[in-house]
């Protein structure tokens, strides 16, 4: 099950070799604490003589053992052992039993989704109740086809139910349970290898680039809470009410349905994150598109992928991609016209990486600057072609080859995945 530091609900699959052990282990504790009472109660200088007598009676009984030598061991002081540990036996398994309450357990097969459980008797202390895996995953095993695409957000109680899983919607940073991996480009979970989807830009990608396929999502409680699932994945479910197929019997979990389409457009950044004049970049007078990163007020334009702005120095890009919007209307800036980007920025330094930012413009592939300047800022520049910017919002992404946290480079205590440090872009035909 991965990296799981304290997730004691997933060892219930082990459970009944756990009760094995436990009661063997009990039954060891009943012989050893008989045979300290045997020694204790022995007479004096008996002790090792009745010790051996002790190890050997799994191999000799009251019918084969003489009645004469060092080895004997009388019927009376037999009868006695026996006696001793039964008494010691039967009373742990009292204080152990009586942990069991027969009500609890009769009640759990008519427990219902959505009734309250008592955690003391469960599989979790964290949990609540139970959610409801059968209903959402017995619906996509009947009704998907076997081009289907399906996502949860629940990669362990899904699969026993549709029998396919393809990608797991988690984006969650749990210090304590991490079961994923980085394989390549993709982060894989370590059960299935199925491919995890981080944040929305792969959520995006995963519909768009699946467009002529049906795509069902399984939501869990795992969609409400916002240490699994950033809630700006539930802010969109419930806004796309036209693709609700059914609610568990738990009224938590969730199931949708994206039908293929013929266009290839099937979702964007700006369905999870709306355009306003607030967070949208405008040319000035002279036509050109600027941002200063190191300034406070340009903090409102940081749309995604961004971290705060650090006054004088400037603003991180982090993990994989960052995003800016940018709308050309009513300005002097030609949409039609070739345009240049000049961006100031400055790598996380790597010793044998070489940072490449990407730069996509309305998600399509505009220029690839090589940050050869590890420790200084540096002015990099590229030219773009005409047709890229449309009327109206433009979106700007930047992508990163790489991106670590200073602390797993010795750089420092900052726990960010760190990518590339802006300073300032200036856009101009």
């Amino acid at each position: 099950f991965g990296q799981m530091y304290n997730q004691q609900r997933y060892i219930y699959f082990l459970m009944p070799i756990f009760v094995l052990i436990f009661s063997y282990v009990l039954y060891l504790c009943a012989i050893v604490i008989t045979k300290w009472i045997f020694i204790a109660v022995s007479k004096p200088g008996n002790g090792r003589r009745n010790c051996r007598h002790y190890d050997d009676r799994a191999t000799k009984t009251p019918e084969n053992i003489t009645s004469t030598g060092s080895h004997t061991v009388r019927p009376k002081i037999q009868i006695y052992f026996n006696v001793v540990l039964t008494v010691v036996f039967v009373a742990t398994a009292f204080f152990t039993l009586s942990g069991i309450d027969i009500r609890e357990a009769n009640a759990i097969p008519n427990t219902g989704h959505s009734d309250n459980l008592n955690t003391l008797y469960s599989i979790s202390t964290t949990m609540t109740y139970h959610w409801d895996a059968g209903a959402t995953g017995r619906y996509v095993a009947e009704h998907a086809g076997k081009d289907d695409i399906v996502i949860t957000t629940d990669i362990y109680n899904t699969y026993p139910y549709t029998k396919k899983v393809d990608y797991w919607l988690w984006t969650g940073n749990l210090v304590s349970w991490q079961p994923y991996h980085q394989a390549g480009d993709e982060i894989r979970d370590d059960t299935y290898g199925v491919i995890v989807i981080r944040d929305i830009f792969k959520f995006i990608e995963v519909l768009n680039k699946n467009y002529d396929k049906n795509i069902w999502v399984i939501g869990s409680s795992s969609l409400v809470n916002s240490d699994h699932v950033d809630p700006i994945f539930r802010k969109i479910f419930d806004s796309r009410q036209s693709n609700l197929v059914l609610t568990g019997r738990d009224n938590v979990s969730r199931l949708y349905l994206f039908p293929a389409i013929s266009f290839k457009e099937r979702i964007a950044v700006t369905d999870f994150i709306p355009s306003t004049s607030e967070n949208t970049l405008k040319p000035d007078s002279g036509g050109k598109i600027n941002m200063d990163f190191a300034v406070e007020k340009s903090s409102s334009f940081l749309i995604s992928g961004w971290g705060e702005v650090e006054k004088v120095t400037g603003t991180w890009g982090l993990d994989g991609r960052s995003i800016l919007f940018i709308d050309a209307s009513n300005s002097s800036f030609d949409i039609a016209r070739e345009s240049t980007i000049n961006i100031t920025a400055r790598p996380l330094p790597h010793p044998e990486l070489i940072q490449e930012l990407s730069i996509y413009i309305n998600s399509e592939q505009a220029y690839t600057l090589v940050l050869d300047d590890k420790d200084n800022f540096k002015e990099y520049t590229a030219s773009l072609k005409p047709g890229l910017f449309k009327q109206g919002l433009n979106v700007i992404e930047f992508r990163y080859s790489y991106s670590f946290t200073p602390l797993e480079l010795g750089l420092g205590s900052d726990s960010r995945n760190l990518a590339v440090l802006f300073k300032g872009i200036e856009i101009s035909n």
